[in-house]
């Protein structure tokens, strides 16, 4: 496996808010974006996915980071969110299923989540 896409111990956090181009702020403070994924260039796209998003503010995450802090001091993470009674969803997955997001290693070298790509081909 690349180091790249090692993944770290799981750890509990919270959704502050959402920054430029998907970003996760945390209340522990930390940043995040979410691996294998290309947010959307299309203002439209980005404001459905933003709204999406929203829904997990406030709500409990699972974060498993993956490799280090890119040059703007992010981590990339697989991110498991649980809003209300609903079930664990991965956002990531779940953006890529709703057509809002793109699977893509963007300035990593490799995709960490291939099977981002089979949620991206499906109906």
């Amino acid at each position: 496996m690349e180091e790249a896409c090692r993944p770290s111990a799981s750890r509990d956090d919270r959704l502050a808010e959402i920054g430029p181009r998907g970003e996760l702020r945390l209340a522990s403070g930390r940043r995040a974006v979410l691996s294998g994924l290309r947010w959307p260039d299309e203002p439209a796209l980005d404001a459905a996915a933003r709204t999406w998003l929203h829904t997990f503010r406030g709500a409990p995450l699972v974060l498993t980071e993956r490799g280090g802090e890119d040059r703007w001091g992010r981590h990339r993470a697989d991110a498991i969110g649980i809003a209300g009674e609903a079930e664990p969803v991965d956002l990531a997955g779940g953006l890529v299923a709703a057509g809002l997001a793109y699977a893509d290693a963007g300035e990593a070298d490799t995709l960490c989540r291939p099977a981002l790509r089979a949620v991206e081909a499906a109906p």
